[in-house]
């Protein structure tokens, strides 16, 4: 007869240990689990070959077409690819090939565009080198006319807009234009009034200017 403590131990290990049929029970499970992780590998594997055939087909279209697609078609590429519908499948012959057109006639139509604006860019670019030689014929012409008339000093003073004692009413008309307003003190003195200065001149001359900055 067993002793109670061996006794005890047997029972503990006859129902921690499994039975035949838990063992085959076990084995085969395991064999499932093989199968499916090595179906689930090859599947893997066969998807991605897949992907990367469709990735590749949509390597060679014009990024504008494949926007084009995403806005008008409602179909991005990236669904697609996701879906493994490459840019060969023949449901997108049409889409491809109305979205080619269309891409095709909205270069035309920026590049007719762009031509226009340098057009219009160039001409504005002459028509500013027209005028600015234009005044410049216009101010050399004046120059040599002032020159002619008063003498280079008296010129160039004309020019840059001062007016000095000692100069004429006509050399101030060219120095500052018409005055606004001519005040007769007398009939040898009188002030004339511009924006920014105050001509003081008697006799003929310019006797004194006082600015109003």
């Amino acid at each position: 007869m067993l002793r109670p403590i061996a006794a005890l131990a047997l029972t503990t290990l006859l129902v921690l240990s499994p039975s035949p049929l838990a063992r085959a029970q076990s084995n085969n499970n395991n064999g499932t689990e093989l199968g499916n992780a090595i179906a689930g590998l090859i599947t893997g594997a066969i998807n991605q070959a897949r992907m990367n055939r469709v990735t590749r087909t949509w390597a060679n279209v014009d990024p504008d077409i494949q926007k084009c697609l995403a806005d008008r078609y409602n179909t991005p590429v990236s669904a697609l690819i996701q879906n493994y519908v490459g840019a060969d499948d023949y449901r997108l012959r049409e889409p491809i090939a109305n979205c080619t057109q269309i891409v095709a006639q909205q270069r035309q139509q920026a590049a007719a565009e762009e031509s226009a604006r340098q057009a219009a860019a160039a001409a504005e670019a002459q028509a500013q080198q027209q005028a600015a030689a234009a005044r410049e014929a216009e101010a050399t012409a004046r120059r040599t006319q002032l020159t002619q008339r008063y003498g280079s000093t008296m010129a160039a003073t004309i020019l840059s807009g001062q007016v000095n004692n000692g100069m004429t009413p006509d050399q101030v008309r060219a120095a500052l234009g018409q005055p606004l307003q001519i005040e007769q003190l007398t009939p040898t003195d009188a002030i004339w009034h511009y924006s920014s200065r105050r001509v003081y001149l008697s006799n003929g001359r310019v006797v004194g200017v006082r600015s109003l900055n």
